[in-house]
C-alpha cells in the first residue's frame, strides 16, 4: 500500500511512535553517501555538454566507460558503469545511439537518386511487373519478369 518494504515501514513508526514526525523528515534515506555533491554535479553536466573532444577523448560520444573515467579523474571516485548510468540519469542524460552513416555520405547525391531515379526506376518496376533487387547505391538489376517468365538483367537505369 506504502510502496516501501515492511522492514522500512515498520522502522518509519518506531522513530514516529518514540520522538515526532520531524525526526522522521530528519532519517537518512539509507545506502552509501554520495561521492558526488550537488557542486560537483553540476559541473559534470557542464563537461557532458561540452562533449569529450574538449576534454582529451579522440571522438564523439560521450560513453559510459569515458564518463566513469572521467569522474574519476577529474573528482577521484570510483564509480562502474552502472552507477555512472545512473548519475547521467540523475542529470536529465539519456542513452543515445548515433546514425550509422558513411563518412563520404553525399547528401545531394541521394536526394537527386530519390527524386530522379527512383520514380522511373519503380514505375518501370511496376509496368513490367518485376523484382527491382539493389546490391550497393549504384548497383542495382531488374530481376525475372512474373508477367512471361522470362529472366531479364539489366543493370543500371
Amino acid at each position: 500500500m506504502v510502496g516501501a518494504p515492511r522492514q522500512t515501514v515498520y522502522r518509519w513508526r518506531g522513530v514516529l511512535e518514540r520522538e515526532e514526525i520531524d525526526a522522521l523528515r530528519e532519517m537518512s534515506k539509507g545506502g552509501r553517501p554520495a561521492q558526488l555533491g550537488a557542486e560537483e554535479l553540476s559541473r559534470l553536466q557542464v563537461v557532458l555538454l561540452e562533449g569529450p573532444t574538449a576534454y582529451g577523448f579522440g571522438t564523439l560520444p560521450w560513453t559510459l566507460k569515458r564518463v566513469r573515467l572521467f569522474i574519476e579523474w577529474q573528482f577521484g571516485g570510483h564509480y562502474s558503469e552502472v552507477h555512472a548510468w545512473r548519475v547521467l540519469g540523475q542529470l536529465g542524460f539519456s542513452s543515445q545511439k548515433p546514425d550509422r552513416r558513411a563518412l563520404e555520405r553525399n547528401e545531394t547525391a541521394i536526394e537527386c537518386w530519390k527524386k530522379r531515379t527512383w520514380p522511373r526506376l519503380y514505375n518501370f518496376a511496376r509496368q513490367e511487373i518485376v523484382r527491382l533487387l539493389f546490391r550497393g547505391f549504384d548497383d542495382f538489376f531488374i530481376g525475372e519478369s512474373r508477367s512471361n517468365g522470362v529472366v531479364k538483367y539489366r543493370y543500371g537505369f
